[in-house]
């Protein structure tokens, strides 16, 4: 998830989300996932938020809010984002490039078992910040902090804020 700082133009976002140059780690993932750049766009009946599907990444916005909050679903598995340095870094850069162009200072990574509810949820973004450390504490240190594994079984909970 991430905060959206400027009022950068929905459909401006979504003819740059085909240019292969402007985010090259979304074209990347898609090309590997032998995804076609194929730009799919909803909007929920009652305009809260709005869904760009693009090969194996989905942008969602809640432009409606008076907080702007985007999300960024990535077809990867939550366990392999916080054990596996390559997908790790790949959808760390996906985020990036994205923050980059809304002017987003800070993102926070979760699960998307939890992200759904934040998103749907109208939060602000202090607000969900506040809640996240109210469920699970301080933010993770890094990424990998996320991942533990014992003898029975791994546990994945909690939460990364990376700031730009």
């Amino acid at each position: 998830m991430f905060q959206v700082n400027n009022n950068a133009d929905l459909e401006k976002f979504c003819d740059k989300l085909v240019d292969d140059n402007f985010f090259p780690a979304a074209a990347y993932i898609n090309r590997s996932d032998n995804r076609q750049m194929q730009i799919e766009q909803y909007q929920a009946d009652n305009d809260d938020y709005i869904e760009f599907k693009c090969g194996t990444v989905d942008y969602m916005f809640a432009p409606i809010r008076h907080a702007q909050t985007g999300c960024i679903v990535i077809n990867r598995g939550w366990t392999d984002f916080v054990s596996y340095a390559p997908t790790t870094e790949l959808v760390r850069k996906i985020c990036s490039e994205t923050m980059g162009y809304f002017d987003s200072t800070e993102a926070i990574y979760l699960s998307d078992m939890y992200s759904y509810d934040y998103f749907f949820d109208k939060m602000g973004w202090p607000d969900i910040k506040k809640s996240l450390e109210r469920r699970f504490g301080p933010p993770a240190g890094k990424i990998e902090d996320i991942y533990k594994e014992f003898d029975d079984y791994i546990e994945t909970t909690g939460y990364f804020i990376e700031f730009k």
